[in-house]
């Protein structure tokens, strides 16, 4: 990524956790390390910028000289808090958090989650595929073939195409 003079750069993280952690669950995460590294290489070359500051440079439509960094975090996990909310004390910077509602209310884990999870914990994903294949068949009456996929962009740096 070239970052330039003038630009105001939003970075959005979700999974941040352990190496322990990640082999837990076996998810596309980042490691705690890499995370805290990215942090310090920030605060180095350029301005990490707070919500309110954030929002007084949206107000005023003045991009300060030197590139700015927003973070975010997404979706609320507990890493957020456990894993990085400690990080962002300790190198003094801000970052603005995104919980849902259903897991602040609800303690409900997410649908994405819950797919996440359950392709981390099996092996054959081709197996799963299948048993997917069979089961909208059966309650739909209709092969997948029938569905129109092309019009749907499959590509992801994260995951493979099925």
């Amino acid at each position: 990524m070239k970052i330039q003079n003038n630009t105001l750069n939003i970075v959005m993280y979700h999974y941040i956790k352990t190496e322990k952690e990640n082999k837990k669950f076996r998810l596309n995460t980042l490691n705690l390390k890499t995370f805290e590294n990215q942090i310090i290489n920030f605060k180095k070359k350029y301005h990490i910028v707070g919500n309110d500051e954030f929002c007084n440079i949206l107000q005023s439509k003045k991009i300060p000289k030197k590139p700015c960094f927003l973070l975010t975090f997404d979706d609320g996990y507990k890493d957020h808090y456990k894993n990085v909310f400690p990080i962002l004390v300790k190198h003094k910077i801000k970052g603005i958090f995104y919980p849902t509602c259903s897991t602040l209310i609800k303690s409900e884990l997410l649908y994405v989650n819950k797919v996440q999870i359950l392709l981390g914990k099996i092996n054959n994903k081709k197996k799963l595929l299948d048993r997917i294949y069979f089961l909208y068949k059966k309650y739909s009456g209709k092969n997948l073939s029938d569905l129109n996929l092309k019009k749907i962009n499959l590509n992801s740096r994260f995951d493979t195409k099925e």
